[in-house]
């Protein structure tokens, strides 16, 4: 054998032999993997798209009231400081009229800042709302309180991706979805493992770090009347909300710049505006 065979048959080896000890995660090492790479994250940016199908059946209308939302939101996340900066738009279809918003949110200092129309309001924000606002640790929550399924892996931009598909607790992802979009006023004691009737999430982990670098997620809901609050004025008998997210990652643990605008520097204070009403009502 030549030396050119035998380099050749060396670097064969060596490659037989490296593939061979390619460490092979079982499901569960993944999971735990992607959980404490993922409550590790201190920031990203997030692009966000979602449609959400409301049926109401309520006691003043002789036929459902349906509502269709397309929303897209897009911003920067500092999870290490508690901040944030999100600009979208809410698009709207109810009785023909298609209205188009919008929309302006930061958190920082305590504050909630929203901008309705030219009007700029806070209000002070507490851990509820920051896991609400906060996409990734949302994720991360579910994915702890249940089990995931290797999907076939994919590969693009460049990078190689675990194609895993979630199965939280069913519960834990109605009250998360609720509470977040509050489509109406719900009963204390709502029952919220029996609202979930379709659920379906994937998320694409990349292979180096761990970290989701995006997600599709798909559910469907339905509150009947002894769900919603009893003093619900519109005497709602059910509500149906479908929904699909989609969630696109990027600018991982960079530094953001996250700076609330000059006009938002006067906003109302929402508690200042509710003591105002009270007041006016006494």
């Amino acid at each position: 054998m030549n030396l050119k065979m035998t380099i050749f048959c060396i670097l064969i080896a060596g490659i037989i032999l490296s593939s061979g000890c390619t460490e092979e995660l079982t499901t569960n090492e993944i999971q735990s993997r992607l959980i404490l790479a993922n409550s590790g994250m201190s920031s990203y940016t997030v692009d966000m798209k979602m449609n959400m199908d409301m049926i109401m059946d309520i006691g003043a209308s002789d036929e459902p009231v349906a509502i269709r939302y397309d929303i897209t939101s897009n911003g920067d996340i500092d999870r290490a400081n508690k901040k944030m900066a999100l600009k979208g738009t809410v698009k709207s279809e109810i009785g023909g009229m298609t209205p188009l918003m919008d929309t302006e949110t930061y958190l920082m200092d305590g504050y909630l800042y929203t901008r309705n129309q030219d009007t700029w309001i806070k209000m002070e924000f507490d851990d509820d709302t920051w896991r609400q606002q906060d996409k990734m640790g949302e994720l991360t929550e579910l994915i702890e309180t249940g089990s995931i399924e290797r999907l076939e892996d994919e590969s693009f931009s460049g990078n190689s991706y675990y194609v895993i598909k979630m199965n939280p607790d069913l519960g834990k992802v109605a009250e998360s979805t609720l509470n977040e979009q509050q489509p109406a006023s719900l009963d204390k004691n709502i029952n919220y493992e029996d609202i979930v009737k379709d659920y379906s999430s994937t998320i694409w982990v990349n292979k180096k770090t761990f970290i989701i670098e995006k997600s599709r997620t798909e559910i469907r809901m339905v509150m009947a009347a002894e769900d919603l609050d009893a003093d619900d004025v519109l005497a709602t008998k059910s509500i149906e909300i479908a929904s699909v997210i989609e969630l696109s990652i990027s600018n991982i643990n960079e530094a953001l710049n996250i700076v609330l605008p000059a006009e938002a520097q006067d906003a109302i204070d929402l508690a200042d505006m509710e003591k105002a009403a009270m007041y006016s009502f006494s």
